[in-house]
């Protein structure tokens, strides 16, 4: 019995909108889209079709940024984030197509660029997500993700881009987005 109050319990502070000191769950900030005040639940995993884990990352500020963060906080449907490093050339491919992304101004997209790596293949810093974001004139968030964490989203798939349904936190095919598809992998 007292379990099935205290689920009813947090589900009621979810459909309220409450804010991370009432929902520990959650992990970051306010909730602006209630729907998704909890993070789907695992088994987690990297392959398309898996949850991705809940991930975090450090802002160029050093604050910490968690994906369910990124997803509560919007009404997208898809996130598109990107893997960069400063050694890799595929990086600075993937931005200029994800700039013609975000200049089309599509509200059902996030994009976030994910530096995990400086140009000598070390760990990634706030320092260096704020430098990636100066240098490159970035528009939207660029976060550090200096904990080695996409070489388990990698190790199958090396594509410089990672699409996530927003819903459910599920890693998707570039073909299930045909329109995000056609403009990051033309």
């Amino acid at each position: 019995m007292k379990r099935t109050w205290m689920a009813a319990a947090v589900a009621l502070l979810a459909l309220a909108g409450c804010d991370s000191r009432e929902n520990p769950a959650y992990g970051g900030g306010e909730v602006t889209n209630t729907a998704r005040a909890l993070y789907p639940e695992g088994p987690y995993g990297w392959a398309e079709g898996d949850t991705m884990p809940d991930w975090a990352f450090e802002d160029a500020d050093g604050h910490r940024v968690s994906m369910q963060s990124i997803r509560a906080n919007t009404f997208a449907t898809t996130l598109v984030l990107l893997p960069s490093a400063g050694w890799m050339d595929a990086s600075l491919s993937m931005l200029r197509r994800a700039r013609a992304l975000h200049e089309a101004g599509r509200d059902d997209v996030v994009l976030v660029s994910a530096v995990f790596e400086d140009a000598q293949a070390r760990a990634a810093s706030p320092a260096e997500a704020k430098a990636w974001q100066t240098e490159n004139a970035i528009e939207w968030p660029v976060v550090a993700e200096g904990l080695g964490q996409f070489r388990l989203a990698w190790r199958n798939d090396m594509r410089a881009a990672v699409l996530i349904n927003l819903e459910n936190m599920q890693r998707l095919s570039p073909d299930a987005r045909p329109a995000i598809r056609d403009v990051l992998w033309p």
